[in-house]
């Protein structure tokens, strides 16, 4: 812990002294140190915190847009009145302010009643510590979910909702080093995680490159080692295969179009330029029967035109959908098929197939009795309604 009160000690700094640069706070069980730097190349030089071991990762930079010319054991710089003795009583923290960097204990989202955001903004370059194009950050209408943005871009990838375990279409999960929480209150929603054993050192970056990646080094050996990194696949791109499209990467010609849709450009699918996405081969029609194939293990499409129910059973949501011509897909709103239900209203967008049982999950498709019957090997996977 790193403790500005507002006498150099090792990790506090009082209102009546200064630190210059060359000098340096270290955070009482030696994990952290904090002073000016100038990254790579750069000769700007920075207030920053990093990690004390070899070399020096950079987790956190105080003056990013204002660099000058010529502290927690986990990594938190907390400003405090001199007269508090209370630890939850602070002026400031740098936790509140994560930059590209989230250490364990960090909260990453929104305090909803202040409309506070805790979000993760990547370098510039390399050399440069200013905001930079990437964002990761929590997108909380209606159902929370994570998404990566490009400044140019938009989108270039995202989670599906949280299901009290893990997200649905991400690989972060628990594992043997780390454990992701997140709390989601009617003030407060965040993600947290937590270093299972203390022989680890870990630290989640968004780095200039548009890549978030799970580092984690032993306290031992001081290297870092890449656990996971986002994208993935190509099947991570956001909307590879454009609406109404699949993604399996499993495959050499990763894009398909789901049952019943065709490709809106043959040509363009040819050439493999997989963005225009499909559309139905037959349109649907309420007059006339219609069901729903079932999609087992997929990362459930964007969440663009939706409906949700906390409460409804997978068969409520089903009659639910045929009740809305407009509706063209539903699926639980638990991962695990207990609870609650999703509608979705025209294209689906971003729909990837997993290999994993445990990142995906089932989504029921409408389509034309037609093209249901053509498909008589699954015909446990369907149900036809008339509709009147």
């Amino acid at each position: 812990m790193f403790v500005l009160n507002l006498s150099i000690a090792s990790d506090t700094l009082s209102s009546v002294r200064s630190i210059k640069d060359g000098e340096k706070l270290v955070s009482s069980d030696q994990s952290f140190e904090l002073s000016f730097f100038s990254p790579g190349n750069s000769k700007n030089r920075y207030f920053s915190m990093w990690y004390k071991i070899s070399p020096e990762t950079v987790v956190w930079v105080a003056n990013r847009d204002k660099p000058l010319t010529d502290s927690h054991d986990t990594g938190n710089l907390v400003l405090r009145e001199n007269s508090s003795l209370n630890s939850d009583d602070y002026r400031w923290q740098s936790f509140d302010h994560p930059s590209d960097t989230v250490l364990p204990g960090m909260k990453l989202g929104w305090d909803v009643n202040i409309g506070f955001e805790r979000c993760l903004t990547s370098w510039k370059s390399k050399d440069d510590p200013s905001p930079g194009d990437y964002t990761f950050r929590l997108n909380i209408n209606r159902l929370p979910r994570f998404e990566l943005v490009s400044l140019g871009s938009g989108k270039i990838y995202r989670t599906g909702p949280w299901y009290e375990i893990q997200y649905n279409g991400s690989s972060m999960a628990s594992n043997p080093v780390i454990k992701p929480l997140f709390f989601h209150g009617e003030n407060q929603m965040y993600l947290l995680y937590e270093v299972s054993k203390s022989k680890f050192i870990v630290r989640l970056l968004t780095n200039h490159s548009g890549w978030l990646q799970l580092y984690v080094a032993s306290t031992r050996s001081n290297a870092w080692n890449i656990m996971y990194a986002i994208p993935n696949d190509k099947c991570d791109a956001y909307g590879a295969c454009g609406a109404n499209g699949i993604c399996r990467i499993n495959r050499d010609l990763i894009c398909d179009c789901l049952k019943g849709f065709v490709p809106k450009s043959p040509e363009q699918w040819d050439l493999l330029n997989w963005s225009g996405g499909c559309t139905r081969r037959i349109p649907i029609n309420c007059s006339k029967e219609e069901g729903f194939l079932k999609f087992a293990n997929v990362k459930i499409p964007d969440l663009l035109e939706f409906w949700l129910n906390n409460n409804m059973s997978l068969e409520e949501c089903e009659a639910e959908c045929l009740k809305n011509c407009s509706c063209t897909a539903y699926a639980n709103l638990d991962v695990r098929g207990v609870s609650g239900c999703l509608l979705w209203f025209g294209s689906l967008l971003d729909v990837k197939e997993y290999k994993e049982d445990n990142y995906g999950q089932a989504l029921y498709i409408r389509l034309p009795k037609s093209e249901l019957c053509t498909n008589f090997a699954n015909l446990a996977f369907f149900s036809i309604h008339s509709i009147f």
